[in-house]
């Protein structure tokens, strides 16, 4: 397969992607319009189809000031995904969670902080590097941080995930197999873009 076929190949997938996800964000919203878990689904989709979008579009760009603004939205919205992520599966579940609030402030401060020192400085991504086959961040200082802080994050929301599951009727069961699903997805396509 020659790199234009591949190419063309990323851009059908993206944008079914894209498609898919709108879909189902006002799909989900529609269903309840007032329910926190309904309103948060269509914010985390977006944030997706953001990290997913502008990692995808920063290996096309030949300035690499647009490159650098690419690259950095994509992981500032990854980042900034854990905020309702977190929120969401902690109201996904009716009544196993007792209302926390001092989890939510950490949750937000990470990840508003991560904000700035990653739209706004060097921190994480430094500059881009043109390959052949599109652009590379070269990433700044604190790529370790982030990702380290990307991995603990993912582990606490799993394992609120989990423990909630456990707890949960068979109906909700159902639902978050569902969702499981379409989070599976979205790796999925995290990892080929």
């Amino acid at each position: 397969m020659d790199f234009k076929s591949f190419i063309l190949i990323n851009q059908v997938v993206v944008v079914i992607i894209n498609l898919f996800g709108i879909f189902l964000g006002f799909l989900v919203y529609a269903a309840n319009k007032k329910g926190i878990v309904n309103r948060l689904f269509p914010l985390m989709t977006f944030l997706i189809i953001l990290w997913i979008d502008s990692a995808f579009l920063c290996q096309f760009f030949s300035q690499n000031e647009t490159a650098v603004i690419l690259a950095k939205l994509g992981y500032m919205s990854a980042m900034v995904f854990f905020i309702p992520f977190y929120i969401f599966i902690k109201n996904f579940f009716d009544g196993h969670e007792k209302n926390k609030k001092i989890d939510e402030i950490i949750i937000n401060a990470i990840g508003f902080l991560s904000l700035f020192f990653i739209f706004f400085s060097d921190f994480l991504v430094k500059d881009v590097k043109n390959t052949s086959w599109g652009n590379l961040p070269i990433m700044g200082s604190g790529s370790l941080v982030y990702f380290l802080l990307i991995f603990v994050l993912t582990l606490v929301i799993g394992f609120k995930l989990f423990v909630n599951f456990e707890k949960s009727s068979h109906q909700e069961k159902v639902k978050t197999q569902y969702f499981l699903l379409g989070l599976l997805v979205f790796l999925i396509a995290n990892i080929i873009f």
